[in-house]
């Protein structure tokens, strides 16, 4: 019976916890203290890393940012030119599970694919992930992210490219989409003006990485003749949130190094 009694008074115990709505407290600290990292589940360190990808930004370029950000040692391959071989090979052994790329390998033992779970696997074992009672704005932000760059994807790499509908994205779709994401992020003012959770997360680089290619996209320097976009002058949110990110000290300094690949255009406009 003593022990029946026991067990009762623990159940209502950790029943009234979790309904005075502290559980998220509790689980996040025992998770610090358990592994010294913040976030949903963390996870172990993933030790180095070899990225495989082309010599392009493309999808790799958000992974490349956290790895930069957390101080994780990383080597990339290649395969801009020998891809059609390496995936027969790397599809047959399992490397390259879809057929696709970017993959990571890592001497943890872990090898993963498909450029946001890589994204998020990262945030959790680098303190980066989001709070669990956020993951559902973590999954809705980084699928917005992913709906844009479809959006994006559809003039890019079109072999038919022109400047015309560039000018034609850039003035009509993309500040619809803009004005979607300056609903969600951070107030302005606010010092630690993170999209999640209040602090830097996986999906903040995703993010990044996205305006970053949004800003290039719009300003189009390699090519003399087009128009200059100002994509976020409307957006001021955006703005900020994007210069507090290309000023943090690792992003900052990975931005200007050699170590960054060049913005490229998958093809030529053909009105100019």
């Amino acid at each position: 019976m003593a022990n029946l009694q026991v067990v009762f008074v623990v159940t209502a115990a950790i029943l009234a916890f979790y309904y005075s709505g502290k559980a998220p407290w509790l689980s996040k600290k025992i998770n610090y203290l358990l592994t010294g990292k913040t976030g949903c589940m963390p996870v172990q360190d993933v030790g180095n890393v070899t990225l495989h990808y082309f010599s392009v930004r493309g999808r790799a370029e958000a992974i490349r940012l956290i790895m930069q950000e957390a101080g994780i040692l990383y080597t990339e391959r290649d395969f801009t030119h020998t891809w059609d071989e390496a995936k027969k090979k790397g599809t047959a052994s399992g490397l390259y599970p879809f057929g696709q790329l970017p993959v990571i390998e890592t001497t943890s033992g872990i090898n993963l694919a498909q450029s946001h779970t890589i994204m998020h696997y990262l945030g959790r074992a680098t303190g980066m992930d989001c709070d669990c009672e956020d993951m559902h704005m973590c999954e809705m932000i980084a699928q917005g992210v992913e709906d844009l760059r479809a959006l994006t994807a559809k003039v890019f790499y079109d072999p038919n490219f022109t400047l015309k509908s560039r000018d034609e994205y850039v003035t009509t779709k993309l500040p619809q989409w803009l004005g979607y994401f300056e609903r969600l992020a951070p107030p302005l003012g606010k010092v630690k003006g993170f999209f999640v959770s209040e602090r830097l997360t996986w999906v903040d680089f995703l993010m990044f990485d996205q305006l970053d290619s949004q800003i290039e996209f719009g300003r189009l320097d390699l090519i003399p003749k087009a128009t200059k976009f100002d994509v976020l002058s409307e957006f001021p949110k955006l703005r900020t949130f994007y210069n507090h990110m290309a000023t943090r000290p690792a992003i900052a300094q990975y931005l200007k190094s050699n170590q960054r690949v060049a913005y490229t255009l998958r093809f030529m406009p053909k009105d100019v």
